[in-house]
């Protein structure tokens, strides 16, 4: 992928602070990929959250970034995932280019407490569309969450103008099992969706 218009990342050490503050979930982080690497939240990657994520093309194909994402806000989003994190409840990363260490955008699990099922989500920069980047960070994540935690299933939603996402979704193993209706905050509005699925089996056949 180019490195031209590359954002700056978080320094390394910064990162590590989330999992010294918050263990749980962020202690299965970081994560490796031949392309990417799957790293804790820092603070210092507000700015670029902000302006990655405030991007229209980006919030409008997601349920939780408003838009206009309110200026000076990132900070306190990256510290409420910190402890979701400890508290078990959810996973969120950092997706970071090895070559240079430019911020590409977020992934993430949501988990219920006792519950088996989770919730895979993502977005990533509207100037790194088109490289693979969802597809190789979303299929490093699923398959670490059946290696390592006690699920039978993984689900996932896309808004039905979003086929590049539902791509991304079938490419790592992924069903298509129905629809649905999703609230988006960037379109302030309920959106029909595309609901996905996948079990251990989808992901590693037969596999142990």
């Amino acid at each position: 992928m180019p490195t031209t218009g590359a954002e700056p990342a978080a320094k390394p050490e910064e990162a590590s602070l989330a999992i010294s503050a918050a263990p749980g979930l962020l202690a299965g982080l970081p994560l490796e990929t031949e392309r990417l690497i799957l790293r804790p939240l820092a603070l210092a990657d507000a700015p670029v959250i902000e302006r990655l994520a405030g991007e229209w093309e980006v919030a409008r194909f997601t349920g939780n970034i408003p838009h206009p994402y309110p200026p000076g806000t990132a900070a306190a989003w990256i510290k409420d995932t910190w402890a979701d994190g400890a508290a078990g409840q959810k996973l969120v990363a950092a997706i970071e280019r090895r070559q240079d260490q430019a911020f590409l955008g977020c992934i993430e699990l949501d988990l219920t407490p006792g519950e088996d099922t989770a919730t895979l989500g993502y977005w990533v920069g509207r100037r790194f569309w088109g490289h693979g980047v969802a597809t190789e960070a979303a299929g490093r994540l699923a398959r670490w969450a059946f290696a390592n935690l006690d699920l039978d299933r993984l689900e996932a939603g896309v808004i039905i103008d979003n086929p590049a996402s539902a791509a991304v979704l079938r490419r790592i193993g992924f069903r298509e099992v129905g629809k649905g209706k999703d609230r988006s905050l960037a379109r302030r509005a309920e959106c029909d969706v595309w609901r996905f699925e996948a079990t251990r089996d989808d992901l590693f056949g037969d596999k142990p």
